[in-house]
């Protein structure tokens, strides 16, 4: 044994052209793991925290992966192109899918599913600002839900009211 400490996770210290060189086999089709298990690259726990303490590096890295999955995009026709028959098609269909459903996971922003965020309403809506609770809001309110429970119970608003009377006497 040599006095020299042994390094478990290769370089850890933060380096530009370390990580330019991360991202560039990112962009190229490597994944984040194959390109850690190589000689002198950082452990995953190191990428981590490089990423949250450099947002450089996040960004960078997003970027890598958006060139990637614009590099699986940029496969599928030829791949559809290239297929002659029924087997050929069906490989070719799961081949399609994979890059697709890759490009949506590693760049959404890009590639994902487009969500419409718009709300179709017909009706009517009122607004009203109250400052402070209004007890002749709140009082009316009540009064409404009486009458409304009445008439769903088939009574009208002066029975409702001997009713609930009734039922808050515990009757």
């Amino acid at each position: 044994m040599s006095g020299e400490p042994t390094k478990l996770h290769g370089n850890s210290k933060y380096n530009t052209n370390l990580t330019s060189l991360i991202c560039t086999r990112l962009s190229q089709g490597e994944s984040m793991n194959q390109i850690l298990q190589s000689e002198g690259m950082p452990s995953w726990n190191t990428i981590l925290q490089w990423q949250q303490d450099f947002p450089e590096f996040a960004s960078d890295v997003a970027r890598a992966r958006g060139w990637l999955a614009q590099h699986h995009l940029d496969q599928v026709v030829p791949i559809a192109d290239n297929c002659d028959n029924g087997e050929d098609a069906q490989i070719a269909r799961v081949k399609i899918w994979a890059r697709l459903e890759y490009a949506k996971k590693v760049a959404p922003r890009q590639f994902g599913d487009r969500v419409d965020g718009t709300i179709e309403h017909t009706g009517t809506i009122t607004h009203k600002a109250v400052s402070a609770p209004d007890r002749s809001i709140i009082d009316r309110y009540i009064e409404q839900r009486k009458q409304i429970e009445g008439v769903s119970n088939g009574l009208g608003s002066n029975e409702s009211t001997a009713v609930d009377g009734a039922k808050d006497a515990g009757a």
